[in-house]
């Protein structure tokens, strides 16, 4: 795996140096979503689902994006839908109505 590191301007590391690092292994269990429908509110990470026709806030991690997809981890349940359009204007509890595509 190749791994860029950008390093402060103070370090004593040389360029071309070998160093070592540490990756740690995400556990648990990751669900994919398209990465539109992750949103920021009050410096938390978010998506927003279609529970009961009301759109409701999810808590998230951002586990890894790539390809316009990212992988969270949260409280979503496996088949909900997910908002991907106009949910940086969203609240929690807002009614919604689902459009196809």
């Amino acid at each position: 795996m190749s791994v860029y590191i950008d390093l402060p301007v103070q370090s004593r590391a040389l360029p071309g140096e070998w160093l070592q690092a540490e990756v740690q292994q995400v556990q648990g269990r990751a669900v994919q979503i398209p990465t539109a429908a992750v949103v920021m509110h009050a410096a938390q990470i978010e998506v927003f689902v279609i529970r009961k026709g009301k759109a409701m806030a999810v808590p998230v991690h951002i586990i890894a994006s790539q390809a316009g997809q990212s992988w969270v981890q949260g409280a979503l349940r496996t088949g909900e839908q997910v908002i991907v359009s106009a949910n940086d204007r969203l609240l929690s509890g807002t009614p919604v109505q689902e459009q196809q595509p």
